[in-house]
Order: structure tokens, then sequence, then C-alpha cells
């Protein structure tokens, strides 16, 4: 019975520290707000969440976002130089 509370308590413990590291590492030191794992995490959450739909809207955008690269003046004259 004293053994099982023994372990309980060291596993009680652990699990605290690990909550601790992780929050530790999710956190910036100085300022107290969310590195850029957290943002990769919360993104990569957001994006798995809406599915199909935001699968075909990224293709979208990134197909306005080359095209509207493309056909600027710049990028015109650029590509008729060459």
């Amino acid at each position: 019975m004293v053994v099982s509370w023994l372990l309980a308590f060291a596993l009680r413990g652990k699990l605290q520290a690990q909550a601790a590291l992780t929050r530790l590492a999710a956190t910036d030191r100085l300022t107290g707000l969310g590195n850029r794992r957290v943002l990769d995490k919360r993104l990569d959450e957001e994006w798995s969440a809406r599915g199909a739909r935001a699968s075909s809207c990224r293709r979208f955008s990134s197909i306005s976002i080359i095209s509207s690269v493309l056909t600027t003046p710049m990028a015109m004259q650029a590509a008729t130089r060459h």
C-alpha cells in the first residue's frame, strides 16, 4: 500500500515536471507569449480542421498570388527581356 502511494506521488511529480517543461518550451521567456512552435501547432490544427475546403483555398490563393505577381508590369518586362 505504501509503495503504491510512493509510486503515485512520483508519477504525479513527473507529470507536473513534464507539463512545466512543455509550457516553457512553448513560450518566450521575455514576453511570455507563444513562440513559433505554438504558431506552427495552431496552424496545423486549423488547417486540419478546415479539411478539403482549406486545401482548395490554399491552392486557389497560391495560384492567385503567383498570377498576380507574374502579371505586374515589372514582371512582364523582366520576362520579355530574357
